[in-house]
């Protein structure tokens, strides 16, 4: 299934880019599903992007860090250089008129409350 952000025009988009080796997602992942359940999805959707190129190892970690959001897989590894991705986890804030209002490289334990903080502020911004 292709998914296009522009599907998601009119809502803010948290564009997350992880992979099964990343000890930080680890930490991430549970604390965006707490952000996406906070944040409902009238008008904010978490897209998580898994650029493991072993689709089974992407599969057992979502089996321990069981997610809701939809978990997208990139095997030919085309989107991270299309986002000068440098370090994992990666994440967008995509604002409704699809510009990226915010770009978090990496994750540590506290980062999403500055996240959802910068969220409802670009959720609160009209179109």
């Amino acid at each position: 299934t292709s998914v296009r952000l522009s599907d998601h025009r009119g809502k803010v988009v948290y564009l997350d880019f992880w992979a099964s080796w990343c000890g930080p997602c680890v930490i991430a992942m549970p604390k965006i599903q707490v952000l996406q359940d906070q944040l409902g999805t009238e008008d904010f959707v978490v897209l998580a992007v898994n650029v493991d190129r072993e689709p089974e190892k992407a599969r057992k970690f979502l089996k321990k860090v069981a997610v809701s959001y939809p978990n997208l897989q990139d095997e030919d590894g085309l989107v991270p250089a299309r986002y000068g991705i440098k370090a994992m986890p990666s994440s967008f804030v995509i604002d409704r008129s699809g510009k990226v209002a915010l770009v978090h490289q990496g994750f540590k334990s506290g980062d999403e409350v500055m996240l959802r903080q910068h969220i409802i502020e670009v959720l609160s911004r009209d179109g």
